[in-house]
């Protein structure tokens, strides 16, 4: 799993170092939805060509309570292909995912690793000229790994844990974001 997560930081690397002649942009966003539901993320994006930028969104919810729980970290690279211009009207998208999680309820607890790619289709208005709303949303396929174990388990009982390997094929992008631009 090492391997994969230095794989997309490299790739990361690569498109936001990638040169460009004239009037390059930069953007850092916030998910709204997501902040709302207690997970806290960032998008950073760069123009690097006519038409195509690239993006890194890194996500982490650190929610738990006694009866429910949600930790997870995420890193979600991708490639843009703007129709009109960077930054503004429709786009397509291509991005890859790697995240930790661990979820419980009262009873069970299921805590894994998820990797995968999907694709997704957006529409960004300009609200000012700084100031950007962004509206995307895409399926995907990932793969997941996970144990799964009741999450109290009595000393005079015997403990199951349950490994299970899955692909998934789901939403993978829902964003309303905000980005400002520089």
């Amino acid at each position: 799993m090492n391997r994969k997560l230095l794989f997309l930081l490299c790739m990361a690397a690569v498109c936001f170092s990638a040169p460009r002649a004239s009037a390059q942009y930069f953007s850092v966003g916030i998910n709204a939805p997501m902040l709302a539901s207690g997970t806290l993320n960032v998008t950073l994006e760069a123009a690097v060509a006519p038409h195509w930028s690239v993006e890194l969104a890194l996500l982490a919810n650190p929610v738990s309570t006694e009866r429910l729980g949600l930790t997870a970290a995420a890193l979600q690279p991708g490639v843009r292909y703007w129709f009109f211009e960077e930054y503004a009207g429709h786009f397509l998208a291509m991005h890859a995912a790697l995240a930790s999680y661990n979820v419980w309820n009262a009873s069970h607890r299921h805590k894994g690793w998820l990797s995968g790619a999907g694709i997704s289709y957006g529409y960004c208005w300009p609200l000012s000229a700084r100031w950007n709303m962004t509206l995307e949303g895409g399926i995907g396929i990932y793969h997941m790994r996970e144990s799964e174990k009741r999450r109290f388990t009595p000393d005079s009982e015997p403990e199951y844990i349950r490994h299970h390997r899955r692909w998934v094929f789901g939403p993978s992008k829902c964003a309303l974001t905000f980005s400002y631009l520089f």
